[in-house]
């Protein structure tokens, strides 16, 4: 095994830890935050299972958008996208934990406001494209 982790690339050690912090941890957060006591109960499988189903319909609303948005063909077909993709995901999540932790917030609460923070996200990026576009 750590034969395996010796080959890996650095490019590849970089995309498998920020699929971790972007895919896997977030999920696992909100999880802990709201129900810790399923972080016991579950066995790992499926606590990687839940993580990504609440972490993955944001990743794939990113990913969505960044590959539509994306003037370039390579970064729409290449691994950029998917990169990019999982920086606005994890910026939306941990934002939003982070103030649902301090705020005390109820899990709708929680989702309402990773919602409106993906939707702040989304128009800055729309509006920072019209801008230039229209510069050049």
């Amino acid at each position: 095994m750590f034969d395996q982790l010796k080959d890996l690339k650095w490019s590849q050690a970089l995309l498998v830890i920020f699929g971790f912090l972007g895919l896997l941890a977030p999920g696992f957060l909100i999880i802990f935050l709201y129900k810790p006591e399923l972080v016991i109960a579950l066995d790992a499988t499926k606590l990687i299972l839940f993580s990504l189903a609440l972490s993955g319909p944001v990743f794939a609303i990113n990913l969505v958008f960044v590959r539509s948005t994306s003037k370039s063909e390579e970064t729409m077909r290449g691994l950029v996208s998917s990169v990019v993709a999982l920086l606005l995901t994890t910026t939306v999540l941990y934002v939003s934990l982070f103030l649902t932790y301090f705020l005390k917030l109820q899990f709708l609460s929680m989702v309402l406001l990773a919602g409106a923070i993906q939707l702040c996200i989304i128009l800055a990026i729309i509006t920072y494209d019209r801008v230039t576009a229209k510069d050049a």
